[in-house]
């Protein structure tokens, strides 16, 4: 819309972008180029009411606690998935916010299977059963439970979570866990590896420790778990993307070469790309 020279307002409930994926600066950088493009942002601000007009139409949005009215032709709403489980309420079918499967996306009921938005998967990243609502991975699951309806007796996998997208110029890639996992104490149990859009070093909470760095808006974070990549968050420039999915999916052992990891710049790209080549060169021989 904003591309289109419309006056767009954009409500957000918490106080940053997408506060479940992005760091604090990682979001900076969006709301920036977001506002570059005309796109007015409301923080920690909820709808509470959409006011029809004349003929049944939108005339505007009541903002919840100050009452306050925005006049707009236009409304859009994105706050999430529901999983509609409504069908096995009353049923034996155990469910939790979603339908609980297990490792071969069997219910607690017989011969009654579960896959896509409505099922609840074992995730091996968070070592708990969590939703997918992604296509890609409804598709997959949908595969597994019919073979093992067909009696194939073959578990379902979780691959590593990956999505993309491009956001007012922005690329921004997510693999795998993204954000700490919490012990029971409420510490962060994996370890991130950031480094923010500029030549300037932030200032992490614990657990947070700079690897690479870029001009502009390009970042990467990395977050291990041990000697192992669990997750990254790749924003701009997107050559990293794809040998550290392959690092994630895989499982590798990183040990020998965390600190070109940590030492980000130059010696984190030239890593990197030295080990995508030796992969590509395995490949060829293997071929």
């Amino acid at each position: 819309l904003s591309h289109l020279g419309i006056e767009t307002h954009y409500f957000v409930r918490r106080d940053r972008l997408w506060g479940k994926v992005f760091n604090e600066e990682e979001a900076a950088i969006l709301d920036e180029r977001m506002r570059e493009h005309g796109v007015i942002i409301h923080y920690k601000t909820e709808i509470e009411e959409i006011v029809g007009g004349r003929k049944n139409k939108v005339a505007g949005v009541k903002i919840k606690g100050t009452g306050e009215l925005f006049k707009c032709d236009l409304v859009g709403m994105a706050i999430g998935v529901k999983p509609v489980i409504d069908v096995v309420k009353g049923s034996s079918i155990k469910t939790d916010r979603a339908i609980l499967v297990n490792e071969y996306l069997q219910t607690s009921a017989p011969d009654v299977y579960a896959a896509g938005d409505c099922a609840q998967v074992y995730d091996r990243w968070t070592d708990s059963y969590m939703l997918d609502i992604l296509w890609p991975s409804a598709v997959a699951e949908a595969r597994i439970a019919a073979l093992n309806m067909l009696g194939e007796k073959r578990p379902y996998v979780k691959g590593s979570p990956f999505n993309a997208c491009l956001l007012f110029g922005l690329h921004i890639t997510t693999i795998g866990q993204v954000n700490p996992r919490i012990d029971d104490e409420g510490a962060a149990v994996l370890q991130h590896l950031s480094r923010g859009s500029s030549e300037v070093w932030y200032t992490y909470p614990r657990h947070y420790h700079s690897a690479w760095s870029s001009e502009g808006p390009n970042t990467i974070r990395m977050i291990l778990d041990g000697d192992r990549l669990v997750g990254a968050l790749i924003m701009g420039e997107q050559s990293p993307a794809d040998p550290l999915r392959y690092i994630i999916e895989n499982n590798i052992d990183i040990s020998s070469w965390k600190d070109d990891l940590a030492a980000g710049g130059e010696r984190l790209r030239r890593r990197l790309a030295q080990f995508w080549y030796q992969q590509s060169q395995s490949v060829q021989v293997a071929s």
